[in-house]
């Protein structure tokens, strides 16, 4: 029998091993797996493996088939749901081909197949008459569906700095991880930190010097298994918090939800990309600031914004069992991302 710590080893070590044969194999399938991005949120220069989503997914496939239940079988309803938006963002990493409408409806897909699967919906915020509603199936579902397609898109939206995407995932999945363990769920203890070692097994690629990425399909994978998740360390738990769940995902989710609101104020496309996310900001204002190399303020750039998802997970874990201080938690975000915010957006003095 496989216990947790061999199987969190073999996770680790089946992501990391498929990133080293990717860079040493690269030239034999650059053509197809790496890529110079362009757009407005382009920080990095040159071509890079955008496939090593298909290493955590190669990984937690491996893991799946040693775990015993009822580990198999929770990890099954997360896995079977999270590969169908897994495939559509790695068929653009690879092709360039599938537009974002088509990806976002997957995202969705995913989140009607997680309900399939798991027969879990969000059913309680701890707020009574919120619950009413959510007593109504069609209604749960359908507020499930959204925050699972959100957070798909909202991780997506920070994998732009080396480590970020991939850390903000570690930092979540981690207080998953501890919380599902202080109220006894070691099905969902185990798998979050099963996850969190199949996402250091590229993070050691990733950051600080970005030699490979996660490609849209590895950041879609990442938010998709993130939510479902959050999602059932609630559902899972009554005694916990629903807010709990929702400051650990608040950092992917508020940018997300502010970059589409700011989009729509000024007349633009709420999906269409721009530099103005926050982590952009602090990439190009340091830039401005520092004289140093450009992968340097990369990686010295995502550290803080990599602070935020650290507080609220951190935040979450003091006072689990607080929906006050919780809610605290999440005011204390705000007003710490809105401050960066408005400090990174001003114009650089010359």
């Amino acid at each position: 029998m496989i216990d947790l710590l061999q199987l969190i080893l073999i996770s680790f070590a089946s992501s990391a091993a498929f990133c080293w044969m990717v860079l040493l194999t690269e030239k034999f399938h650059s053509d197809f797996t790496s890529g110079t991005l362009t757009g407005p949120q382009t920080v990095h220069a040159g071509a890079v493996p955008r496939v090593g989503g298909v290493g955590i997914m190669i990984a937690l496939v491996i893991t799946l088939s040693l775990a015993d239940e009822p580990l198999a079988s929770l990890f099954r309803d997360i896995l079977f749901a999270a590969s169908l938006v897994f495939a559509a963002g790695t068929l653009e990493d690879v092709t360039g081909r599938v537009s974002p409408k088509i990806r976002l409806i997957f995202s969705g897909l995913t989140g009607i197949a997680f309900i399939y699967f798991s027969g879990v919906t969000i059913s309680h915020v701890g707020i009574e008459w919120i619950d009413g509603f959510l007593s109504w199936w069609p209604l749960a579902a359908f507020l499930t569906i959204m925050a699972i397609a959100s957070l798909i898109n909202g991780v997506n939206i920070i994998d732009g700095l080396n480590g970020l995407s991939i850390g903000t995932c570690c930092f979540m999945a981690m207080a998953v991880a501890y919380l599902a363990h202080q109220e006894g769920d070691m099905a969902l203890f185990g798998l979050a930190l099963i996850y969190t070692a199949a996402l250091a097994g590229i993070g050691i690629f990733n950051f600080p010097f970005g030699r490979i990425f996660a490609g849209d399909g590895g950041a879609y994978l990442m938010g998709g298994i993130i939510a479902m998740l959050v999602i059932l360390l609630s559902e899972r738990n009554e005694n916990l918090s629903a807010f709990a769940s929702l400051i650990i995902i608040i950092y992917p989710f508020y940018e997300l939800s502010r970059s589409a609101v700011r989009r729509l104020l000024i007349g633009k496309n709420a999906m269409m990309p721009d530099s103005k996310h926050l982590h952009s900001l602090i990439y190009h204002g340091h830039m401005q600031r520092w004289n140093k190399p450009k992968t340097m303020v990369n990686y010295l750039s995502a550290l803080m914004a990599l602070s935020l998802p650290a507080f609220c997970s951190i935040w979450a874990l003091l006072f689990a069992d607080s929906v006050l201080f919780l809610t605290l938690g999440i005011f204390i975000f705000i007003a710490s991302y809105e401050t960066l915010f408005r400090i990174y957006s001003r114009p650089q003095k010359n």
